[in-house]
């Protein structure tokens, strides 16, 4: 029977964050990003496979735009911002990610 992991709390989450393994990289690249209409959310698939999902609420300036517009999300070629052509807006990955935790 295999083992059961026990779970992470939000502090500890918290604090891999703040202070992350010494063989990622300083800032975040993420490797896919995408709009999930049903949940309003965007998914910001990161090169450990790892994706995290994050509100669209958290980010006021998208406050109203529309879910084709939204769709629209893509990374840049480094993989460090997300970006809506239509709307000019840019986010940097790490600052998408800092809005969930």
């Amino acid at each position: 029977m295999a083992a059961t992991r026990r779970r992470l709390t939000t502090a500890e989450i918290r604090e891999r964050v703040r202070h992350p393994r010494l063989d990622l990289p300083e800032e975040p690249t993420a490797t896919a990003v995408r709009y999930l209409e049903e949940r309003r959310a965007l998914e910001v698939t990161l090169p450990t496979a790892v994706a995290m999902i994050v509100p669209i609420a958290l980010m006021p300036e998208l406050e109203g735009v529309s879910p084709e517009i939204l769709r629209t999300v893509r990374l840049d070629a480094g993989g460090w911002g997300v970006i809506w052509d239509a709307l000019d807006a840019q986010y940097e990955v790490a600052g998408v990610l800092s809005l969930a935790v």
